[in-house]
């Protein structure tokens, strides 16, 4: 029959067990950590990337309201009723004249 050796470990032995152990676990504390600060940033992604959509909407249906109010056909009757006011008659328009550039600047006056 024959006789096994006994194992024998060591301090130094079970120190580097232990110490293993140990970065393996936290390498898994790490990893875990790490995927879930992922997954948070996402999800932050996500509800940004909502938010701008809907602002977006919001501002067409703005552009939209906008160009509605300033129309012509809803200003110019609010325009007359409200302020009175009217188109003008072809004599009460002026065209101002065309002058030539001239090549000398002009004086200004008080200047020396």
């Amino acid at each position: 029959m024959r006789v096994r050796p006994s194992l024998q470990i060591t301090g130094t032995q079970i120190a580097w067990i232990g110490g293993g152990v140990l970065c393996l676990l936290l390498t898994g504390l790490y990893h875990t950590w790490l995927s879930h600060q992922i997954i948070a940033k996402r999800y932050s992604l996500q509800a940004l990337y909502q938010q701008k959509v809907e602002l977006e909407r919001m501002i067409r249906q703005l552009e939209a309201e906008y160009s509605t109010l300033t129309a012509l056909t809803r200003v110019a009757p609010i325009a007359r009723q409200s302020l009175g006011l009217q188109l003008p008659d072809t004599q009460q328009i002026f065209t101002p004249r065309h002058r030539p550039s001239s090549t000398t600047t002009p004086a200004i006056r008080g200047a020396p």
